[in-house]
């Protein structure tokens, strides 16, 4: 097979890990993006593809591992909604940094 014919392409997934136990990866720092975007864990939840309680356990880890809350929700009559804490925008910043310099590493 001709070298020009080929379509290579090198995949890696990174995690943020804290004493050995993985925090989070690409698809839970979506999550708690999509938190702050929508306001909403519900929401949050079904755009990345997770139910209620598996979106709640994955922030309750993820919370517990950062060593502070990552997620603060406010529940008012009718409804209510959630919002990343100082914390939680910073690990989401700094993993979107991360992964912009992993991908160009790998690409490279």
């Amino acid at each position: 097979m001709a070298a020009d014919t080929l379509n290579l392409t090198v995949d890696a997934e990174l995690w943020l890990t804290r004493d050995g136990q993985n925090v989070a990866g690409g698809r839970r720092f979506a999550l708690l993006a999509e938190v702050a975007r929508a306001g909403s864990i519900t929401q949050a939840a079904k755009t990345v593809g997770l139910s209620y309680k598996g979106a709640w356990d994955a922030i309750e880890q993820m919370s517990n591992l950062a060593g502070e809350p990552l997620v603060e929700r406010m529940v008012e009559q009718g409804g209510g909604y959630a919002h990343l804490t100082l914390r939680g925008e910073q690990l989401v910043c700094n993993f979107a940094l991360i992964q912009q310099e992993h991908a160009q590493f790998v690409i490279d």
